[in-house]
């Protein structure tokens, strides 16, 4: 049988010899086969490679996403906590504002709603809403803000009112007795404690928590060295367990006045200030008329 052939003329310059090369045709056509499957491998890796360098720099850019989303998912999450906090703060001062001036506060969660639940927020994916949430909450610390600058006008005509109003710590300490029903340290049997106990080192200086005059400075049983202060509008504020009086009966003092120091007279179990607060001479919590921290 005859074998076909392809002849190639090879010229390598005009004055040489020409050079022939024979190639059998099944030769060519398996140069051809693999040439073309050379060809198609090329490209296929070439796409392949340019596709995963695109699905790389989409995954780079995804990944820089996630992160930017999640630093911004903090910082709501810390706004929205330091916002919340705001708001029972100033919640809290206007509890204590109302009950000062005698003015019923509104019921919980009336006119300016609540804060809302923080596990919301630490739930919520999504950033859309937890800007929903931190929104909310300045609406709402822009309505309680707003309440509490009318009450701030209404007491701006009781100057009097508040100058008379025992509304600062005596003096500061650890609170070691609160106003309750508790059990006597000497007698062990249970009795209503018509004021809180501050411990503090001996010898601390305690303070006018309002303008009045000194209506008692003496040793009393039970209470050792005490003072009585009145105030306007039916207000009255005892301290018991002196070490030693600043003051005498009848004397004027205004808020932030020495009256006294840290002791521990009396039926006292170690140093500490007894302090009561009184409207027309009936015992109230004294905390509720404390507008520092």
């Amino acid at each position: 049988m005859e074998k076909r052939f392809y002849t190639f003329i090879i010229v390598p310059h005009a004055t040489a010899r020409f050079r022939q090369i024979k190639i059998p045709y099944r030769h060519l056509v398996l140069i051809s086969i693999i040439c073309s499957f050379i060809l198609v491998s090329v490209g296929f890796f070439t796409y392949s490679y340019v596709h995963m360098r695109a699905r790389v720099v989409e995954l780079d850019n995804l990944l820089l996403e996630n992160t930017q989303l999640k630093d911004e998912n903090a910082t709501y999450k810390v706004s929205t906590n330091i916002l919340s906090q705001k708001i029972a703060e100033f919640e809290e001062y206007r509890k204590k504002l109302n009950t000062i001036a005698g003015i019923q506060p509104p019921p919980e969660g009336g006119e300016y709603g609540g804060v809302g639940n923080l596990e919301d927020v630490q739930q919520t994916p999504t950033n859309r809403a937890l800007k929903h949430n931190l929104s909310s909450l300045q609406q709402k610390v822009k309505e309680v803000d707003k309440n509490f600058q009318l009450l701030m006008d209404h007491y701006e005509d009781l100057s009097l009112l508040l100058a008379s109003t025992p509304s600062i710590w005596p003096v500061r300490g650890y609170l070691s007795g609160f106003f309750r029903y508790r059990k006597d340290p000497f007698t062990g049997l249970n009795s209503f404690h018509q004021g809180i106990d501050i411990s503090t080192p001996l010898g601390k200086p305690i303070i006018a928590p309002a303008d009045g005059i000194v209506i008692s400075a003496t040793r009393k049983k039970g209470l050792g060295n005490s003072i009585v202060i009145k105030h306007r509008f039916g207000y009255t504020t005892r301290y018991g367990h002196l070490s030693k009086l600043a003051v005498r009966r009848g004397q004027g003092v205004k808020r932030g006045d020495v009256i006294g120091y840290i002791g521990k007279s009396g039926r006292s179990t170690g140093p500490h200030l007894h302090y009561e607060v009184r409207i027309n001479n009936k015992a109230v919590n004294p905390l509720n008329y404390i507008l520092e921290e």
